[in-house]
């Protein structure tokens, strides 16, 4: 092979590389979400709802392509329980498809 087709074929893996990344926002996207009286059984409720209003708002604030959960980087959902209430905070970095 020659240079330049060399060049050109080295180009084409870069390329088709970078078309399969993953393109993620820098900042950090939280959300809480919280229910009332909610036993230890509701919890895994709350925490779905965590994390599916993570994605309608990473939607709303990047685009359509952010909106999903299993595309973010670097997720956390974490809860606690104050009294009979759960809280739950979805963390994560969105990333498009």
């Amino acid at each position: 092979m020659n240079r330049k087709t060399l060049a050109i074929a080295a180009t084409a893996l870069v390329l088709g590389a970078s078309a399969d990344a993953k393109t993620c926002e820098k900042d950090y996207l939280s959300v809480t979400v919280g229910a009332v009286h909610a036993d230890e059984n509701r919890r895994s409720l709350i925490k779905d709802k965590a994390e599916r209003t993570w994605g309608f708002n990473a939607g709303a604030k990047y685009g359509p392509g952010y909106a999903y959960w299993q595309n973010a980087k670097r997720t956390s959902i974490k809860c606690k329980q104050v009294d009979r209430l759960w809280f739950c905070v979805a963390r994560a970095r969105a990333c498009s498809r």
